[in-house]
């Protein structure tokens, strides 16, 4: 029995709409704030990731 999925995207997506993959968010921060963000990533105590907008 071989691998049931093509690339390991295809299988993250798939995982993704059979909601069986979460990420985790600690928090958002607007591009212009890069360095709030770096800063509280830097901190540490987090429980996910930090996440940038564009």
């Amino acid at each position: 029995m071989g691998w049931p999925f093509n690339s390991p995207v295809e299988r993250a997506l798939k995982l993704i709409d059979a909601h069986e993959l979460r990420l985790r968010i600690a928090d958002r921060y607007p591009h212009a704030d890069i360095r709030a963000a770096h800063e509280r990533f830097e901190g540490g105590g987090l429980i996910g990731k930090v996440l940038i907008t564009f």
